[in-house]
Order: C-alpha cells, then structure tokens, then sequence
C-alpha cells in the first residue's frame, strides 16, 4: 500500500506528494506536467520545494491523475482508487463466468475483458497513465498499444458523421 509518508512517517510535502505519484506512474518530469501544461521545469522546481503550487494547480493534479483525496490530505489508502469499472471486472472474474453473465458472447476471457476496460476507458478520456496503473503495466508503452484501437475508432466515427448522406 503507498502511503503519503516519508521515511521518517512525516507527512509528505506537496513536492513530496507529487514526487510520488509521479513516480508510482513511471512518468518523466515532462510527461507528467504536459496534459496538464506545466512545463517540465515548473513541475522540477514543485518537486524541490522552490514553489508552492496555487490551489487550482492542485486540484488539477489530482483531478487529471485520479489521485485518491482521503490518500492526499491524509496519506491513508491506495493513492490511486479502484475504478467502479475495474472492480466491476475483477468482481465478474473472481465470481461465476462472464460467459454467463452475457451469454452472447462465448469467448471472453480476462484478456478481453482487460482489452475492453482500457479501450473503453481511452475512448471516455481517461488519461493513458491512469489506464496504464489501473492494469498494473510496469510501462506506458505496453498500454499505448490501446490509443491506435481508440484512434481508428475515432476516424471511423468521424468519418461517419462527415460523410454526406444520401
């Protein structure tokens, strides 16, 4: 369980805090303030206690990365919570089949049903970091594999829609 506490259980700092979670997603200085346009040298000076971020900087943080509050403020829990979506699967997985849940579809496995959640979740916004934890990929190229799926699907609709009808 990651917990907001240095090593000698103090609480963790913003620049602490932010530390963390950028870290526990693997991401580089640039890649973890760029959805968030923060440059790569402002997210360095946050992690080095030179600055203390606005509130509204904050809150971005933790919206866009899906930070769990109660782990922020308090530093009990997981830093990232369980999505309904994926505890739904995991329950579906752990308790009787999905095949009998959903008749129709004879060949799902926790494969397909990992493939699903994370296109599904790509396709709704979800940002590919957050996808990227929840499955448990050690890297973000590993679920990048799920954005060319999202982006043909996105070009088909678009297409769709554009296309003049007869």
């Amino acid at each position: 369980m990651h917990t907001a506490q240095n090593l000698d259980n103090q609480p963790l700092t913003f620049a602490g805090k932010l530390k963390k979670v950028r870290k526990t997603l693997k991401l580089t200085q640039k890649e973890f303030g760029a959805p968030l346009k923060i440059g790569q040298d402002a997210i360095s000076d946050y992690e080095n206690g030179k600055y203390e971020p606005l509130g509204r900087i904050e809150n971005s943080i933790i919206e866009h990365y899906n930070i769990n509050p109660i782990w922020w403020e308090s530093g009990k829990g997981e830093i990232f919570p369980t999505s309904p979506m994926s505890q739904k699967i995991g329950d579906m997985v752990q308790g009787r089949p999905f095949t009998q849940m959903v008749p129709k579809y004879q060949e799902v496995t926790c494969h397909t049903a990992r493939h699903t959640f994370a296109t599904i979740s790509l396709q709704k916004g979800v940002p590919l970091q957050v996808v990227s934890n929840l499955l448990g990929h050690s890297e973000l190229k590993t679920t990048q594999i799920y954005t060319h799926i999202v982006d043909s699907w996105k070009n088909k609709v678009m297409l769709d829609a554009w296309r003049e009808k007869d």
